[in-house]
């Protein structure tokens, strides 16, 4: 379905409307065995880990399961 939407700002141009389908998320866990090998996934897992990690908060006695946590020299 289309609608035309006048504009505000009296120029002239109209802002049109479209149907759109998105995910309404209703268990995380399920959600997330099917996306979990997305190579999208794995990045903001590992962004997320690494924010942990790095946070002033961290205990460095913490284990994670599933990884561990390495200490690497990097270019300033």
């Amino acid at each position: 379905m289309r609608a035309n939407v006048a504009s505000y700002s009296g120029g002239g141009r109209s802002a049109g409307l479209r149907t759109q389908k998105v995910v309404v998320v209703d268990n995380w866990r399920q959600s997330f065995l099917l996306v979990q090998d997305h190579p999208r996934v794995r990045e903001a897992i590992q962004a997320a880990l690494n924010e942990m990690v790095r946070s002033k908060d961290f205990d460095a006695s913490r284990t994670f399961v599933g990884c561990h946590v390495e200490t690497r020299e990097i270019a300033a």
